[in-house]
């Protein structure tokens, strides 16, 4: 009999974890031993036999209880053959309904992945199925994205095959130029053309779309040429350009006899208001996306909102968010600006407010307040299962840098104290990327700092991940698909000054930075992913009459170029290095009708 001070973990029933536990290893040894087992399960594919328990089995999953504890064959004879499935994957789903752990690691294959889950899914293991789609959502790309989600339609996983249609419309220009779009059959290539969320480029807007059908037709034209008049409607003829309408569009219209198609879009294009309506008028939403620029100023206690118009290559002022506070952290999520924190003056002056600003209602509401008071915090959303907004360190009531961390979750609006981070830090950046959160340089106790906490959400766990090559605060941070970049910043641990131009990216797979790059502007910095390439703009002006440099980095060639100036005179002037805070934000409309 155990005493008061056994280590089992009891609940008030009196229930032991600990003895659920010992018996799961228990029998699972059983199993590895062949003792007492009852059946014997045969591998369709390779015939390898695997000894198990009929009535662990048929607790793990409803198939097996079906199995042996009805009417079937099987529950009488003691070898049972499992047709389409290999001998590999019977062992590790076994051992899942022993033990409740499944073999897998983000080394594994996609194809072995699929496998795996189709044999999960056949004999009605829903965690199994649920981990192989988490896994198969972060091994998602380019060249396997069309497949899997027509794999995830086909054994009816929701979350996978949305998880790839977004991704086939957020990376659709390089899903096109890849093998499994050409071998898409006319109704798949119909469904995928009719989407008004592809993420065409801005500048070439309904051309990107017209050069995917093009590949696609020209890979096998003899025997597609008959479906181009069912597709061919499917694009925004009339948004193209007059040169490409004439060099590609008139040649491949009367090569598979479609001019009529032609005529009525030129004769929309000339005068639409005699024409009938088209199906396909509404701009894809991609193309309305627009750049934003929340700039604040101190010395007008609000913060400014401007977009960039491409054709003018202007800011335009938008509306002024009115949250009198500078230090503020500031985050997009779902086309809400969220503005954290920060410091209406002095240590009194501390808040631990969230205001959210709506961009299309250009409405602002207060959200529940953080638990802490905080200036130069850094924050980062979550999207997924969890949906949270955390907030991570920062300045608190005394001179101390924070080690705290606070999520919002989303759904609830019901703020949740988190692990704390190793080191306290202000002024450094968090990125939400991999399913992880990483937490960036900053500054503490009069040191600048180059060290990189990773949070893991799921187990709230910390870990140290590789340093950054330079010590830096108050840079951009943005992360792509498989990589962190880091953009200028400052190596003086008590100001703003001391400029870094570099950028330095974090290859997750070597677990190591590296300085790629040098940029023609220095200094604390804001960045946004826009389609391929990474915008970067200065946070601080030199003067208050210069306006702001934003350039454009292309992570594929590790160049810059300039993509303009952010205009500061006017609504903004008055400006200095210190009351100056800004958030580039790639802005998508939701819904059907364009920002305004």
């Amino acid at each position: 009999m155990e005493g008061p001070n056994s280590n089992d973990q009891r609940n008030d029933q009196g229930s032991s974890q600990d003895h659920v536990v010992r018996s799961s290893k228990k029998m699972w040894l059983f199993q590895e031993n062949k003792t007492l087992c009852d059946v014997m399960l045969i591998a369709g594919e390779d015939k390898q036999i695997i000894p198990a328990h009929r009535v662990v089995l048929s607790a793990a999953t409803d198939y097996f209880e079906a199995m042996f504890a009805g009417n079937f064959r099987e529950s009488q004879e003691q070898e049972v053959t499992l047709s389409g499935i290999s001998g590999d994957d019977l062992r590790r789903l076994v051992k899942y309904c022993y033990t409740g752990e499944i073999e897998l690691s983000e080394e594994s294959s996609v194809e072995s992945v699929k496998t795996l889950m189709s044999s999960g899914n056949h004999l009605q293991l829903d965690g199994v199925v649920k981990v192989c789609c988490a896994l198969l959502e972060r091994h998602l790309n380019p060249s396997n994205c069309l497949g899997l989600a027509d794999f995830a339609d086909q054994l009816s996983c929701e979350s996978l095959e949305k998880a790839a249609r977004k991704y086939i419309s957020q990376h659709f220009l390089q899903v096109y130029k890849n093998g499994e779009f050409l071998q898409l059959s006319v109704e798949q290539l119909g469904k995928l053309l009719a989407k008004d969320d592809l993420n065409v480029s801005s500048s070439q807007r309904e051309e990107d779309v017209f050069r995917a059908l093009l590949v696609w037709f020209q890979h096998d034209s003899e025997k597609r040429k008959d479906y181009i008049r069912y597709l061919l409607p499917l694009i925004q003829l009339h948004r193209l350009s007059s040169k490409l309408f004439v060099d590609e569009v008139k040649p491949l219209c009367e090569s598979t006899n479609c001019q009529d198609l032609a005529w009525k879009a030129v004769e929309w294009k000339l005068i639409p208001e005699r024409c009938a309506p088209m199906s396909n008028q509404k701009i894809r939403r991609s193309i309305k996306g627009k750049l934003m620029a929340v700039i604040y100023n101190s010395s007008r206690d609000c913060h400014h909102l401007k977009s960039y118009c491409p054709e003018t290559k202007q800011w335009i002022p938008e509306t002024e968010i009115r949250v009198n506070r500078i230090g503020c952290g500031i985050v997009l999520e779902n086309n809400n600006i969220i503005v954290i924190g920060g410091n209406a003056g002095g240590i009194a002056g501390l808040s631990k407010e969230v205001n959210s600003f709506h961009i299309k209602s250009k409405t602002i509401q207060s959200l529940s307040p953080m638990n802490s008071k905080r200036t130069q915090c850094c924050a980062a959303v979550l999207d997924g299962f969890l949906q949270s907004l955390y907030v991570f360190g920062g300045k608190g009531s005394g001179t101390d840098n924070q080690t705290t961390v606070e999520r919002l979750d989303l759904r609830n609006g019901i703020w949740n104290m988190e692990t704390p981070m190793q080191t306290g830090r202000s002024d450094a950046a968090a990125v939400a990327f991999q399913e992880r959160l990483f937490v960036i340089g900053g500054r503490s106790d009069g040191v600048c700092l180059n060290s990189v906490e990773c949070y893991n959400p799921y187990r709230k766990e910390w870990s140290y991940s590789a340093p950054m090559v330079e010590l830096r605060h108050s840079m951009g941070v943005t992360a792509t698909r498989d990589y962190i970049y880091a953009f200028g910043g400052c190596y003086d641990p008590y100001t703003f000054y001391n400029h870094l131009r570099s950028v330095e990216r974090y290859d997750p797979k070597a677990n190591v930075w590296s300085i790629v790059a040098t940029l023609n502007i220095a200094g604390p910095m804001r960045t946004v992913l826009l389609e391929d390439k990474i915008l970067c703009a200065r946070m601080a002006p030199m003067a208050s009459n210069i306006p702001l440099k934003v350039v454009q980095f292309d992570p594929e060639s590790n160049t810059s170029s300039e993509f303009g100036f952010l205009n500061l005179s006017g609504e903004l002037k008055d400006l200095n290095s210190r009351s100056l805070n800004i958030l580039l934000a790639l802005i998508y409309d939701t819904n059907t009708d364009a920002l305004n």
